[in-house]
């Protein structure tokens, strides 16, 4: 693997030198290189580079404002600050600016190539990180689906859920838990079917899987064979879920010929109490059973 270079130098004598030390390492591969600093930010704001080497007096813009713009732009690169002495009392002020080394001019010794290496060093590390959770991602997408129905039963089950738990899971499902408001319904089948229509069941709970739309999302999980419980997450209030869930017992209706029940609990931005939500709709349910017939409460 080869480690993409820039030089940022406008000292042509200097420049010769750096280039000189880069061609004795063999996974640098040097892409480009410029006299000012304003033309080294152009490039790789628009191009992916993986070391800086830059010189802090330079035209039009110095090395010390181009390590802090790309730090703004928050450019990933290991930064290596090439100078003389007289300029290292300027140069601390970048140090927090995530600049791997300072190296002093005159190039002496091995000082430079040991910087370079050590930046391809960091550089490494970083990226066999990446491919770790590339491939750790993979993984969980593969059982996504199961790992979304574990997490909701536990939101339902458990009363309490740590924040830290729950960021955790938010980002590794890519659920937007903290940004929507969040209902629970119950829907509860009224007539226990025969065993073979346990493929009608199952089609009813596909049926909420699969109409995450206009910014609302559904996530059902299999309570019992009569009883499936749906988190909501949604932008809008509890008035438009209950829109929603009419429509959706008339579409099952229509489809299945199932009579069931369907409780909606409140609306809350509250993670701590999906549990209560969850009782709320099914006391609902549970307080309309002897009326069987198909509504929504």
């Amino acid at each position: 693997m080869k480690f993409k270079v820039v030089i940022a130098e406008d000292n042509r004598l200097e420049k010769k030198n750096i280039k000189f030390v880069l061609d004795t390492i063999d996974e640098c591969e040097l892409v480009a290189e410029f006299s000012n600093g304003g033309d080294t930010l152009d490039y790789l704001i628009k191009n992916k580079a993986d070391i800086l080497l830059t010189d802090i007096k330079m035209p039009e813009m110095d090395g010390i404002t181009l390590i802090r713009k790309l730090y703004d732009n928050d450019i990933d690169i290991e930064k290596l600050v090439i100078s003389g002495y007289s300029d290292f009392d300027q140069a601390r002020e970048i140090m927090g600016y995530d600049v791997s080394k300072y190296v002093m001019k005159p190039l002496v010794d091995n000082e430079l190539e040991d910087a370079v290496l050590n930046a391809i060093r960091k550089r490494k590390a970083k990226y066999e990180k990446e491919d770790k959770q590339e491939a750790l991602l993979r993984q969980v997408d593969k059982v996504r689906p199961v790992l979304i129905d574990n997490f909701f039963r536990n939101l339902i089950l458990r009363p309490y859920n740590s924040k830290e738990y729950l960021k955790t899971h938010e980002q590794l499902l890519k659920i937007d838990l903290f940004e929507k408001n969040i209902t629970v319904a119950t829907i509860s089948v009224l007539k226990k079917k025969e065993t073979e229509d346990i493929y009608e069941f199952c089609a009813l709970v596909s049926e909420f899987s699969e109409i995450n739309e206009n910014g609302i999302e559904y996530y059902p999980i299999v309570m019992s064979e009569t009883e499936i419980a749906v988190v909501i997450l949604h932008l809008g209030d509890s008035a438009e879920i209950y829109t929603k869930m009419i429509e959706m017992k008339n579409s099952i209706i229509e489809k299945y010929n199932i009579d069931i029940l369907i409780g909606i609990s409140q609306s809350t931005k509250n993670t701590d109490i999906v549990n209560i939500l969850y009782n709320q709709s099914r006391s609902a349910v549970q307080s309309q059973k002897d009326i069987q017939k198909n509504v929504v409460v």
